[in-house]
């Protein structure tokens, strides 16, 4: 942690019981869904899983989750990434365009911070519906477009956004992707999930910690007071994460 990093975290950490005391990682939302809803008898399908479950700095990565469920499979095109998974029980290479499983092979599919990378979600989204049992369950974490990191990020290079990843939050660039932000508004998945054969159960707009720490206090200030503006209801749209849940309810209809 460089000296910058380290003066960001000493100012974010009183101004966090000021202002935002009850704030955590939007990581944690996603994962309390996620153990609401599985049990022994569980088929999972984690799409997009690389690394693991959750991000490294998530001490048990989702190993408890697993455990507690009857068959965990993940599925990734980035196969360094998946190679290094030991949270899943079975590991696939493949493409969630062309998903290569069997109708109704599961009861449950998840998402962490995936969908913001999917170019087709109409496409992507009537394979898991063929995949899901009947009543199965949808449930991913990804950025809200509304918020100002998302709009900015979507403007930027991708070299940029490459080397910014870097340097925000240590990521190498082989696991920085391009983003699309085609399903990340409420508005966007509703209409999605009509025309995919999924019913909304939820969308939980969540704020979550700060990601500007190696850019100094002046940073962590801004980021602090917009997200503190964000937890009041009434600019709710506006705060920096989806947790979503939608409910396979009929077959997915064949493009026009």
């Amino acid at each position: 942690m460089n000296l910058l990093t380290k003066s960001s975290v000493a100012f974010y950490r009183p101004l966090k019981k000021i202002l935002t005391p009850r704030l955590r990682h939007s990581h944690y939302a996603y994962r309390d869904k996620l153990e609401a809803t599985l049990n022994s008898t569980s088929r999972w399908l984690d799409a997009g899983c690389g690394h693991g479950i959750f991000p490294k700095w998530v001490q048990d990565r989702g190993a408890p989750l697993a455990q507690r469920s009857a068959v965990v499979v993940g599925i990734d095109c980035d196969c360094p990434s998946l190679w290094e998974n030991r949270i899943v029980h079975h590991r696939v290479a493949g493409d969630l365009s062309a998903l290569p499983f069997k109708s109704g092979s599961f009861d449950l599919i998840s998402a962490n911070m995936v969908v913001e990378h999917i170019s087709d979600p109409d496409l992507v989204g009537r394979d898991l519906n063929r995949i899901l049992r009947p009543g199965g369950l949808f449930i991913f974490h990804t950025p809200n477009y509304r918020h100002y990191q998302a709009i900015l990020a979507s403007w930027l290079p991708q070299g940029f956004k490459n080397k910014l990843a870097k340097h925000l939050e240590g990521r190498e660039e082989q696991d920085v992707f391009p983003t699309y932000y085609r399903m990340n508004t409420t508005e966007a998945i509703r209409k999605i999930a009509d025309r995919t054969g999924f019913e909304v159960q939820e969308v939980q707009l969540v704020n979550s910690e700060p990601e500007t720490f190696a850019l100094g206090p002046l940073a962590i200030l801004v980021e602090v007071l917009i997200t503190w503006v964000a937890e009041f209801r009434w600019f709710s749209r506006w705060r920096s994460n989806l947790v979503v849940v939608l409910k396979k309810t009929e077959p997915a209809l064949a493009p026009r």
